[in-house]
């Protein structure tokens, strides 16, 4: 052994390599890169205690908390103070003592209004009514659809009457007339009005009722209903009178004198 190769291997074995020599032919130690130090490990929270449990979901509203109320779910008041209503599939007689009723909201812009005439004699109905530009017209058998037959707003059949209440905004007020085929006969029975929700309105027709004018043998028109749109709520109200003028004077005490006739009994507008 050479006396530099015996001198490298004392230097490497006391551990003293600054004074090794320069090993020419190792020179990938020249280019070896110190690792890099670990990173710090995060410091993990020392717990006072036992570890608790994540409470479950609690789905259920807490005991005796009063539920939130839906959005526009809230009962609206009568739109009119100090007159009676009808509830839903309620009956309603509206006698002489108490002739009004006010229908809600709901009752007086939904699905229709429907009346039906009940009596044992030949009778027929007539309607009367007054749109909210103030126009009238009249629906009767010979003329059955108001204003327009393609939307009527009031609509006969028979001793059937219906009023749209989809279109509410256009009506204004209505009166029902009772009238029979035979002019000395006296209507006798009941009117029955439904509304949307199956509420029942019952209006009796009296013979004994008398109008203004008494008790007359001449044709007995009934005035049996009137139906009037105030603030958006529809207020009906059983007349009990028992007319004996003809029908252009019994309409004309109601305000309908814009209609054109062709004699007292006959209208001629629709």
């Amino acid at each position: 052994m050479s006396t530099a190769s015996t001198t490298t291997v004392r230097t490497l074995v006391t551990g003293a390599p600054a004074g090794a020599p320069v090993r020419e032919d190792l020179t990938f130690l020249r280019r070896r890169a110190r690792p890099a130090a670990p990173a710090p490990a995060a410091e993990e929270p020392v717990a006072a205690g036992p570890t608790a449990p994540a409470p479950a979901l609690a789905l259920a509203p807490p005991s005796g908390a009063t539920p939130p109320t839906r959005p526009g779910r809230t009962p609206l008041p009568p739109l009119l103070a100090g007159l009676p209503g009808v509830g839903q599939g309620e009956r309603l007689l509206l006698a002489r003592d108490a002739p009004v009723v006010q229908l809600t909201r709901v009752q007086s812009g939904v699905g229709g209004l429907r009346g039906e005439l009940h009596t044992a004699v030949d009778a027929s109905v007539v309607v009367a009514y007054e749109l909210a530009d103030r126009t009238q017209g009249v629906v009767r058998e010979a003329h059955p659809y108001g204003p327009d037959e393609r939307r009527p707003v009031v609509h006969l059949a028979g001793t059937r009457f219906t009023v749209d209440l989809r279109q509410a905004r256009e009506l204004r007020r209505f009166v029902v007339v009772v009238r029979p085929a035979e002019p000395a006969a006296a209507v006798e029975g009941v009117l029955v009005v439904t509304t949307t929700g199956g509420s029942r309105l019952e209006i009796p027709l009296d013979p004994s009722d008398a109008g203004p004018s008494g008790p007359d043998p001449g044709r007995t028109s009934t005035v049996a209903l009137t139906g009037h749109l105030v603030r958006g709520a529809l207020v009906l109200r059983a007349e009990h009178a028992r007319q004996v003028r003809p029908l252009r004077d019994a309409l004309a005490a109601y305000g309908y004198r814009r209609l054109s006739w062709r004699d007292a009994d006959t209208v001629l507008a629709g």
